[in-house]
């Protein structure tokens, strides 16, 4: 069993383990956001929808973060990256995004390098067609396969628990969609923790360190599933957990296995 009370801005939260054989407890922090800046990096709306737009207000609004920006490619040349904790590359964007952005991904992975979290959506080849192989950093590379289902493999990471919101975990049943991911990474490094996998058991959602800071590269349709879910009805994985993936990046960590002591309550 487990219960999860969630963190704020401000305070702390904490997810509170109980065995239901014998009733031993333990208890884990969730640590507060903080001041949580955080910036998309969008040309056009990704399958057209403004789900970005959505969730980022909503965990405003909800006192989860401070405050977020975007801001179209063209604009890159004029923004100070450091006053973020946050960078997102939006999914599903076209062949000259991608093509702008490969010129800053030096800037961008110094970003991740210097303590903050890059997110990469990855998920191309959509609607628009465009292909960002080009922009992926540290020698990664990108297949293409589209995905009805996706596997949890990390199932403790907390964008698949659902901690720091109150939607709830995903589940292998909930990764059921159209073309639920369309990218798969390869060459990744050594110490990335793989979160969710394609059919064919390969990465589709995962991190790892770099630097002082964290990357995530993910294939998944989340702006897609966030507002066209009722129009399928059969996945909800980005209502579950899409507020959780930006929440997550605040309070990432490098990756390591928790090590429980036996203890007498």
């Amino acid at each position: 069993m487990v219960n999860v009370i969630r963190p704020s801005k401000d305070s702390d939260g904490s997810i509170l383990y109980r065995c239901k054989l014998c009733g031993a407890e333990y208890t884990e922090t969730i640590p507060a956001t903080g001041e949580l800046f955080i910036l998309v990096i969008q040309d056009i709306l990704p399958w057209t929808s403004d789900s970005n737009t959505q969730v980022l207000n909503k965990l405003m609004h909800t006192n989860y973060i401070e405050g977020w920006e975007l801001i179209p490619t063209g604009r890159l040349s004029t923004v100070d990256f450091s006053q973020y904790d946050t960078i997102y590359i939006a999914n599903d964007q076209p062949d000259a995004t991608y093509k702008r952005l490969a010129a800053y991904m030096d800037e961008l992975v110094a970003f991740a390098d210097n303590g903050g979290t890059l997110i990469i959506g990855a998920c191309d080849e959509g609607w628009v067609d465009g292909n960002i192989s080009s922009c992926l950093p540290a020698g990664i590379t990108k297949g293409t396969y589209y995905s009805m289902n996706n596997y949890i493999a990390s199932p403790n990471n907390d964008i698949v628990t659902g901690a720091k919101t109150p939607e709830g975990s995903i589940t292998n049943a909930s990764l059921l969609g159209t073309y639920c991911s369309h990218s798969y990474f390869t060459n990744l490094p050594a110490d990335a923790e793989i979160i969710l996998t394609d059919a064919n058991g390969r990465p589709t959602l995962c991190e790892f360190s770099y630097g002082n800071g964290n990357i995530v590269l993910s294939g998944l349709t989340w702006e897609f599933y966030y507002v066209r879910n009722y129009l399928f009805g059969t996945s909800n994985f980005s209502k579950l957990c899409y507020d959780d993936l930006f929440l997550h990046s605040k309070t990432a960590v490098k990756t390591h296995e928790h090590i429980f002591n036996e203890t007498v309550l």
